[in-house]
């Protein structure tokens, strides 16, 4: 299971397609089978969309029939907020680009209901941090987190709380410094 939390234009999800359908095939396994494999999630309303286009077009090139690959992209493309909704499923990968929100661009209302949740998100943190957070606690036991993001919570007040989470009861395998 994959979870995709700012799942944008399907930089992560796209390239999966031609190979969970071999491994589909392979298997002899109904295409439903494909449903819970990914989760995904896009905020905006028109990118979502825009997405779940581009995924039902790529499962249609690789031999669904429309009805089939509507049925499966619908499952795995939610439209709305990662940090708002309660989520129980725990996935075996979450991979992503989170968005890189300065603290204060965050609208007020929302910058509070985030600040109640999410205890990372705190002083100026970027909101990147509130998804690492969140993502790291839908992980399974062996599960695996890969985020492009700023680096800063590495070293910031307001990353003590991932880091926490990492030492006490996660694995930090490598951060990999693309800064230079």
């Amino acid at each position: 299971r994959l979870l995709e939390p700012a799942a944008g234009h399907g930089a992560f999800i796209i390239p999966l397609i031609p190979r969970l359908v071999r491994a589909c095939r392979s298997r002899r396994r109904s295409w439903d089978a494909l449903r819970p494999v990914i989760r995904a999630f896009e905020i905006d309303p028109v990118v979502a969309a825009s997405l779940r286009r581009k995924c039902a077009t790529e499962l249609r090139r690789h031999g669904l029939a429309p009805d089939q690959a509507g049925r499966i992209v619908g499952s795995w493309i939610q439209t709305g907020d990662f940090l708002e909704k309660r989520i129980t499923t725990r996935f075996s990968h979450i991979v992503g680009n989170p968005p890189y929100i300065r603290w204060d661009a965050v609208p007020e209302l929302l910058r509070e209901r985030y600040r109640e949740r999410f205890s990372s998100f705190k002083q100026r943190a970027d909101l990147y941090v509130a998804f690492i957070q969140k993502s790291l606690s839908l992980l399974k036991p062996t599960g695996q987190l890969g985020f492009l993001c700023p680096g800063n919570w590495t070293r910031n007040v307001y990353g003590g709380s991932v880091r926490e989470a990492l030492t006490s009861t996660g694995y930090l395998k490598s951060i990999i410094d693309f800064s230079d």
